[in-house]
């Protein structure tokens, strides 16, 4: 260890090199471009974060069902977290005795990733504006970590001693600061800003469901299902593009009067991948998505954008005109060079900002086309209150589902591929260069190919496996 005063007892003293790193880790001062890269990945993620209304909704939903598979049933005691409440808010004693055998009740995601690097320097009245609702929803954001590892402590300490209740909330809600060096330096510098999730998921949550068994997910979804959900018809479920067919997505319907919830005359599906505690960490534009895509044999390039940091992943997105999370042009083609500019500016606000911002703001924000009546570029109506506000305000991603619509794209995916297929065996047909036995072979394989393209669509209503 350094040989300086300020370290105590420990001045001069050898320590195990994994200790060395992380107490390094945690006093030594970015300069630099780094310090730069540092503030600037603080600033984007406590905007992403703790100034997003939906990203607090979520943070609580997360915790409740990460409780749920630490505690099982007990998790469920509304008494159990009015205790817990008590404990955090007043700083009681089983909330001060849990804090001394455990940093897990203080490295949490708040304090070790956005408290400090969301502030700016006080003094300007900008600072005075930025500070004072970034301090707010740190706090808010800290607290529901804290209430639910309190919940889950409590739970625990009832038939273990105050280490293993701790040990339990720390692996059912992560001390974000006992990571190895490698993560921190990725989540610090914006390479992966939030690596620590998904790490502990992978370290933490899965090795404890495993331990735990699986049925407290199944009883999660199962409880979901029941309250609010009910089967797709045979129609609905043809219709629908394959990536909504894996379970992720459910017909809502309202749990008071049993009915499916209506929306302009179609049945609404609630996106579950964006409320499970780890659904989002997969999803389009993450690396996670881009290591299974690259697994399965289908890797592109751009899916790793997001490891040249926010900052250089937007740069990168705009010089190829290509969103990594959507898969779309950022600039459609054909439009001006005014509008062309005009989208690019949007599509950086859009990375920068909380998302409520565009939503409210932005012309093809979901909120801002419910109060103007706008229609999307797509031609889809603009979406009621009752669906926009709980979008953008509580993260509940819903979409209409127009079952005639939806059929009329799986159709013209299948005209597609089929016209692809006979272009190839045409062009082999045709092509005198190929041996009689070998093209004979080709078009064998096309035309069983073109077979199991229609069989599939009309089995399943899409042509993905």
């Amino acid at each position: 260890m350094p040989d300086t005063p300020g370290w105590g007892k420990l001045a001069g003293k050898y320590v195990r090199k994994d200790i060395f790193d992380r107490l390094i880790s945690r006093t030594r001062s970015p300069e630099g471009f780094e310090k730069i890269l540092t503030q600037l990945t603080g600033k984007w993620k406590a905007a992403k974060v703790i100034a997003n209304p939906a990203t607090q909704v979520r943070n609580f939903i997360t915790n409740m069902m990460l409780a749920h598979n630490a505690l099982g049933v007990r998790a469920l005691n509304p008494l159990l977290w009015r205790r817990a409440f008590k404990e955090v808010t007043t700083n009681g004693a089983a909330f001060r005795e849990a804090k001394s055998v455990s940093a897990v009740f203080v490295d949490t995601f708040t304090k070790s990733e956005l408290s400090r690097l969301a502030q700016l320097e006080p003094g300007s009245r900008f600072a005075r504006v930025w500070n004072w609702p970034m301090e707010k929803g740190s706090s808010l954001y800290q607290f529901t970590e804290q209430w639910a590892k309190m919940a889950i402590y409590l739970g625990a300490r009832e038939f273990s001693t105050p280490k293993a209740a701790a040990d339990l909330a720390g692996w059912a809600l992560f001390n974000y600061q006992a990571v190895p060096q490698w993560v921190n330096t990725l989540r610090r510098k914006g390479f992966y800003p939030f690596i620590v999730f998904p790490y502990k998921v992978a370290t933490e949550t899965i090795p404890l469901a495993l331990d735990q068994g699986l049925g407290r997910f199944s009883q999660q979804a199962k409880a979901i299902q029941k309250l609010f959900s009910e089967p797709l018809t045979e129609e609905e479920r043809k219709s629908l593009p394959a990536r909504m067919r894996s379970g992720g997505y459910i017909k809502l319907k309202n749990p008071l009067t049993g009915n499916p919830v209506i929306i302009n005359g179609h049945p609404v599906l609630l996106d579950l991948t964006y409320i499970l505690p780890w659904g989002d960490i997969g999803e389009g534009g993450s690396i996670p998505s881009a290591i299974a895509k690259t697994i399965q044999g289908s890797p592109d390039l751009r899916d790793f954008l997001p490891l040249l940091t926010p900052f250089g992943q937007t740069a990168a997105e705009l010089g190829l005109n290509r969103s990594a999370f959507t898969q779309r042009d950022i600039v459609p083609e054909g439009e001006t060079a005014g509008k062309a500019w005009e989208e690019r500016a949007r599509y950086v606000g859009r990375q920068i900002l909380p998302s409520w911002v565009p939503a409210a703001l932005y012309p093809s924000g979901q909120l801002h086309r419910t109060i103007t009546g706008k229609v999307s570029r797509t031609g889809e109506p603009p979406q009621p209150l009752r669906q926009s506000i709980p979008g953008t305000f509580l993260g509940l991603r819903t979409v209409p589902l127009d079952v005639r619509r939806e059929r009329a794209f799986r159709a013209s995916e299948l005209q597609r591929a089929v016209l692809d297929i006979q272009r190839r065996i045409a062009s082999v047909a045709t092509d005198q260069s190929i041996p009689s036995d070998a093209k004979r072979r080709r078009l064998e394989a096309y035309r069983r190919e073109l077979q199991e393209l229609i069989r599939r669509y009309n089995e399943t209503g899409t042509i993905e496996r």
